[in-house]
């Protein structure tokens, strides 16, 4: 994820991560607001190797010129167009069928 995070910061230097890991209370919260699909550990949010977290998912958001954090859908279209063009391994959640996760970007298994 971090190599696509590099991309995206030198192509729109206005993205930042709002969420990377989330640990078993975090997403299970997410999980019963509606935010999330599924419970801990079955999120790319919650991915850990050798007991130390390890994020296969990131959300993110821009912030505008006066520092204001926003969440435009056309944005994080501008980034998978960019993100596909490039040939990364990535999956928008805007894509996704049940849930449009629009600031939501994980690795593709």
């Amino acid at each position: 994820m971090l190599m696509w995070f590099v991309f995206v910061k030198t192509k729109f230097p206005d993205a930042h991560i709002s969420w990377a890991f989330r640990d078993e209370k975090n997403q299970n919260e997410a999980f019963d607001r509606g935010l999330s699909k599924v419970r801990w550990p079955n999120s790319k949010h919650n991915y850990m190797e050798n007991g130390a977290p390890m994020s296969k998912a990131l959300d993110l958001f821009k912030i505008n010129e006066a520092g204001a954090a926003q969440w435009p859908v056309d944005w994080f279209h501008e980034i998978h167009v960019e993100s596909e063009k490039a040939e990364h391994p990535v999956k928008w959640g805007g894509t996704f069928r049940s849930l449009k996760d629009y600031d939501h970007w994980e690795l593709q298994s």
